[in-house]
């Protein structure tokens, strides 16, 4: 018959689990008055942090001051003072690729003319929403942050565990 006998020996503690942020989405339109409506619903209804912008210039200097780093997903207008959203794409390839390789950007514009819709697909920006923003456009959003958000929680949780030295037993089975 086996009885658990527990060691004395020292023993790595497991790590801590991580409480997920919620995802942060960076909007950026020069419309001050959908900043707002977006934040407020992306906060109230679908547990997102929201920061807003109103150029492209705003957002690039959060990103190089580091504020911008945690950011899953980019709600970008086309049409913005000073460059254009698919010139933030462009500017980010050259800056800071890395914030690519880590959040999403969907396009979003209230223009219906293809060379629009080409320019954001030219500069690799695949989905695209139409405003005025529907009640199912806020979903869309929403899920896409968290997914990102969830995907790099994962990622870096995969990491740890490939990094970390195993965990040792705290116990010893001894069979009498």
């Amino acid at each position: 018959m086996g009885s658990i006998i527990k060691s004395n020996s020292t023993h790595s503690k497991p790590p801590a689990v991580e409480v997920l942020r919620p995802p942060t989405v960076a909007v950026i339109d020069d419309d001050i008055g959908l900043v707002n409506a977006i934040a407020r619903i992306l906060k109230a209804h679908h547990q997102c942090t929201v920061d807003g912008y109103a150029s492209v210039e705003d957002f690039l200097l959060d990103v190089d001051r580091g504020r911008a780093k945690d950011v899953s997903l980019i709600l970008l207008d086309f049409h913005l003072p000073g460059r254009s959203g698919p010139k933030l794409v462009e500017e980010l390839r050259k800056r800071r690729s890395d914030l690519l390789t880590r959040c999403y950007i969907l396009g979003m514009t209230g223009d219906s003319e293809k060379i629009v819709h080409n320019a954001f697909h030219n500069a690799g920006i695949e989905d695209i929403i139409q405003k005025p923003l529907q009640k199912l456009d806020y979903s869309k959003i929403s899920n896409l942050a968290h997914a990102v958000n969830q995907f790099h929680a994962n990622e870096a949780y995969q990491l740890r565990r490939t990094t970390e030295p195993p965990l040792k037993p705290n116990y010893i089975k001894r069979y009498i």
